[in-house]
């Protein structure tokens, strides 16, 4: 009889967890760091509770970070799908993922798509600069807008560590073996 009632809870717990898993349809980016003139990964996210079968939104970077909205990325939930994506003005970019068949976009949390982001060598270190995402739609195969919710991230610029080799020692050259190298490196910056 115990060992049924814990079965029993521990059915209820996992359609619980299930349940609030995916209750709202939020299309998301999750924070980035980076370095100045580095290249990184910028990657949007979708967690629908409804079958939607098209997105759509403009994004925003700040001065000093591109993206190139023609090599976007898509994931294995949108393959059925296509991208558009445009460069506008002021560091703005609209992307549309449509499907020409209204295929609903698979599974219920996930990557959508990702693109490289670049960071100019002027931006300044320790900064978190906004990224922001508007203008959203999460369509139905009827048309309807489900989207629920926006997160935009963050991008935050990390310092270079100011690294020096301190000492370094070899061992002696000789034809046909394999030479020791080793060094020991000091971060001034810490």
């Amino acid at each position: 009889m115990k060992h049924t009632k814990l079965q029993l809870l521990m059915l209820l717990m996992a359609w619980l967890t299930i349940g609030a898993y995916a209750q709202t349809n939020r299309l998301y980016i999750p924070d980035i760091r980076m370095s100045r003139g580095s290249e990184g990964s910028l990657s949007v996210f979708m967690e629908n509770a409804d079958e939607v079968t098209a997105v759509e939104f403009t994004l925003e970077v700040p001065s000093g970070f591109t993206i190139n909205p023609a090599m976007v990325i898509l994931s294995d939930r949108v393959k059925d799908h296509q991208i558009t994506g445009r460069t506008l003005k002021n560091g703005k970019y609209k992307f549309v993922l449509m499907s020409p068949t209204n295929e609903t976009i698979k599974g219920m949390a996930g990557l959508l798509l990702s693109m490289q982001i670049k960071a100019a060598e002027t931006l300044t270190d320790e900064t978190d600069y906004p990224i922001v995402v508007s203008d959203a739609v999460m369509s139905r195969k009827t048309g309807e807008n489900v989207l629920q919710e926006i997160s935009s991230g963050t991008i935050t610029i990390k310092s270079l560590p100011n690294l020096h080799v301190v000492s370094l020692e070899c061992s002696d050259p000789v034809a046909d073996t394999e030479m020791t190298v080793t060094w020991k490196v000091r971060n001034d910056d810490s």
